[in-house]
């Protein structure tokens, strides 16, 4: 009897090997030797996709659309396991460029900046790149650091210097310890922890402390007694001067309402001010809420929002911006305003 059993599984055995081997090749061809990060060969064959530049179609995974040309992406990024090559590769006016390894500076490439590695520590200066490390960047214009850390430079006149303890007034370098920059000129009374400005002159922080100085608008002055500043000028209250939207005026003679306008020939120890209006201080006339109503708060007046009431008589219930007060049942029943009092015997009682 012929045995044919053996030559099916001989068959079988090596249709199963080269399923095996076809799989294996196919995995080599797609990753590295390591079996994970795909290589060079596999991202040559990147999927195609077509957009247009100009009217033209191009393909995103080779080219780019720069200024309305098409351009090749850079060979380093064709050849590169990058991945999405769109993160890297750059328009720099009508080129393609890979931002890893170049510069785009005022419209012109930099292609021999550095390694990936150095990236980090270059930067545009006008039309150049510039290693931030060894150069400081005035203007437009790389200039050497020398001898001056690169975390403390600073530019004046197109020249670096250290700012720590140095700094520029009008293209002049000055010592911070010793001098300051006073609206454009240095002065040489004392340096930022000590003096300050005003206008173009420096005073003492000492002074200022104890009051023996004022600074008005650029103007210093000495302060004697309680002056203070109206404008550039300087008032003292305690001799009967107000100040008025920074003009001086005699209390004795006009009133200032708001801070900005004077009323002349009322004077401000006779009157006082409301809203737009003016109160005699004799009158039976007070002021709520910006408006004149009758009654004044030392004889037994109050206000209750833009109304006055009379304390021990009557009672302001539940009105907006006032205290509010309960008086028996009335109080409770009432929607805000003024309710007479039920019994005056009880007084005047304070609310929560």
């Amino acid at each position: 009897m012929e045995r044919h059993a053996p030559i099916a599984t001989h068959v079988s055995a090596t249709a199963y090997l080269c399923i095996c081997l076809f799989a294996l090749s196919f995995a080599s061809s797609a990753f590295g030797s390591d079996g994970g990060t795909p290589d060079a060969n596999h991202h040559r064959h990147r999927r195609a996709v077509l957009e247009k530049c100009s009217g033209q179609e191009y393909n995103t995974s080779q080219q780019r659309c720069c200024q309305g040309s098409i351009v090749n992406i850079p060979s380093s990024l064709q050849d590169s396991s990058v991945g999405d090559i769109s993160r890297y590769a750059w328009c720099c006016a009508s080129s393609s460029y890979d931002i890893r390894t170049s510069l785009c500076c005022g419209g012109s490439l930099r292609p021999d900046v550095v390694s990936k590695a150095e990236r980090g520590n270059y930067r545009c200066c006008g039309s150049d790149a510039i290693d931030m490390r060894k150069t400081k960047c005035c203007g437009s214009a790389g200039k050497p650091l020398g001898d001056v850390p690169a975390e403390r430079a600073s530019c004046c006149a197109g020249e670096p210097f250290d700012n720590q303890t140095t700094a520029c007034c009008a293209d002049i370098k000055f010592n911070t310890t010793i001098q300051l920059c006073c609206q454009g000129s240095i002065t040489a009374d004392g340096g930022v922890k000590t003096h300050m400005c005003c206008g173009a002159v420096s005073y003492s922080l000492a002074d200022i402390q104890n009051q023996n100085l004022l600074c008005c608008e650029g103007q210093v002055f000495e302060n004697t007694g309680d002056a203070k500043c109206c404008g550039p000028t300087m008032y003292h209250p305690s001799s009967g001067e107000g100040c008025c939207n920074n003009e001086i005026f005699d209390t004795s003679q006009d009133t200032c309402c708001s801070g900005r306008e004077l009323r002349y020939g009322f004077p401000a120890t006779e009157y006082e001010c409301c809203a737009h209006g003016l109160i005699a201080k004799s009158s039976e006339t007070m002021c709520c809420d910006r408006t004149i109503v009758p009654g004044r708060i030392e004889n037994g007046y109050a206000c209750c929002e833009r109304d006055s009431y009379k304390l021990g008589a009557q009672v302001c219930c539940g009105a907006p911006g006032s205290k509010k007060v309960e008086v028996g049942s009335d109080c409770t029943s009432a929607q805000g305003g003024i309710q007479n009092q039920p019994n005056p015997s009880l007084g005047f009682l304070s609310g929560k």
